[in-house]
């Protein structure tokens, strides 16, 4: 009989153990490919993954560990299942889940999903040494996978360097992380169905480089659409490189006056010491088409534009690039150009960023609002001004994150991160706070949802503060 217990304890104890290994239900993902919807979020069957909290590793000492340990309470991975079980909409879903505790939710932040792993970026941990002096290097980042049950944690790449791009691809069949850290290229091809991955440092001494942008969330807008090259500069010319072939790039023009600016699919853009130009590197006889400078193939004579955006093209029309240009946004197609701003009753918005484009409509963010706009106008020439379609959020505060491009799309809501709202009379009623009672003071900034039909906002993440826990 002891024999037996001592074999059921056993038993038991693994089942523990093996249990503590997969914290949360494994959902079946049904979806071919990469699944992406942005880097604050990845949608799984009807499971959101996401940090909880947004941290600011900029603000983080590096001398110790104390910042980060606090930030791994609040900014780990979690999950949620989208049909959620709250009080109020501005009260933490009773069915949010912690996925794993590592510092998830940062300015680096980016997740995506492939078979039965999600695949994430978490701060660097380790210690660094510069002679007799050593800091921690919170900005660093490091690629990891998991299953999505939580199990077989594998870091699977340390970049060792602040990453400036990065981008999850599709090509040929196979999986790749592209990502311009500082000054070097890393090309990673990801080993499906056992979350592993064969990493190469494909080039140091980068200075710009071209990797594909998505232009659709809502599932693997990146993977479709482009010729599976890899543009960069460095100080002796343009190169190009196959994420199929990373250990062999190939220059093909010593015009060091080149700097890649950004690209949509195979839409590239450059600049060089006067102006900036657009390619299409789809139908190109050689690489060394990519780089044609005319006034045909001109965007602009600055050299510093930011935020571009392709809108959807039409049989007859040059799809539509707008980007930012100082502080006006411009728009380019073939029926011309010009400065567009955006009105919200009659009021012009300023100071907002575009968070993604679908098709034609572009949802665009203030500190305190969320937009939908319809780029379709911008098909024209000089300079435009554009009505809303409607407002999706208006925040009490400028409480909103904004330009860290830490938003998420799934087709139907948008995923922003956001100071915590005032709860409504009948909210407080449920957290038991009298009339003139305060709650707490919570600075964090926490994922919320819109849908973008019925503009209903709703809190996604766990909060600090006991009153907004849900009964």
């Amino acid at each position: 009989m002891k024999k037996f217990l001592m074999v059921l304890c056993c038993l038991l104890t693994f089942g523990f153990i093996l249990a503590g290994c997969s914290p949360v239900s494994m959902p079946n993902n049904s979806e071919k490919g990469i699944v992406y919807t942005g880097k604050a979020t990845t949608a799984v069957s009807n499971y959101l993954y996401y940090g909880n909290v947004y941290s600011d590793t900029t603000q983080y000492g590096t001398d110790e560990l104390d910042d980060y340990n606090v930030a791994k309470k609040t900014a780990y991975l979690a999950r949620l299942d989208t049909n959620l079980s709250a009080s109020g909409e501005n009260m933490t879903p009773k069915n949010a889940e912690t996925v794993l505790e590592e510092v998830i939710a940062t300015e680096n932040q980016f997740m995506f999903a492939i078979g039965d792993y999600i695949y994430y970026l978490k701060s660097d941990e380790q210690k660094y040494f510069s002679g007799e002096t050593s800091s921690y290097k919170y900005s660093y980042m490091v690629l990891c996978s998991m299953k999505l049950d939580g199990s077989k944690q594998k870091e699977l790449y340390n970049f060792e360097n602040t990453i400036t791009e990065i981008s999850a691809l599709e090509y040929n069949g196979g999986y790749y992380v592209v990502a311009f850290a500082t000054d070097s290229l890393h090309i990673i091809k990801l080993s499906t169905g056992n979350g592993k991955a064969d990493a190469t440092k494909t080039a140091s001494s980068v200075t710009s480089a071209s990797i594909p942008q998505t232009p659709d969330l809502k599932l693997d807008g990146t993977s479709k659409d482009w010729n599976g090259y890899v543009y960069y500069t460095t100080d002796e010319g343009v190169n190009a490189v196959s994420v199929e072939n990373p250990s062999s790039p190939t220059k093909f023009s010593e015009d060091v006056s080149i700097s890649f600016k950004d690209r949509v699919n195979d839409i590239v853009i450059f600049a060089d010491s006067s102006a900036t130009y657009y390619s299409d590197a789809s139908n190109l006889d050689s690489h060394s088409n990519l780089i044609v400078k005319n006034d045909e193939n001109k965007l602009t004579n600055s050299t510093s534009i930011e935020d571009v955006h392709i809108i959807s093209a039409t049989s007859d029309t040059l799809r539509a690039i707008v980007y930012k240009d100082g502080t006006n946004y411009k728009h380019f197609s073939n029926a011309g150009s010009g400065i567009f701003t955006v009105k919200s009753e009659d009021n012009t918005i300023s100071d907002f960023s575009i968070m993604f484009v679908d098709d034609r409509l572009a949802y665009i963010q203030t500190a305190t609002d969320i937009f939908e706009v319809d780029f379709a106008e911008l098909r024209t020439n000089g300079n435009v001004s554009i009505d809303v379609n409607r407002s999706l959020v208006t925040l009490t505060e400028e409480s909103m994150l904004t330009g860290k491009e830490l938003f998420g799309y799934d087709g139907t809501y948008i995923y922003f991160y956001a100071k915590l709202q005032p709860l409504t009379e009948e909210e407080r009623e449920v957290a038991g706070l009298e009339a003139e009672e305060e709650e707490g003071e919570d600075s964090n900034y926490y994922l919320y949802r819109v849908h973008e039909t019925s503009e209903k906002l709703q809190l996604m993440s766990k909060t600090t503060l006991s009153t907004r826990t849900s009964k």
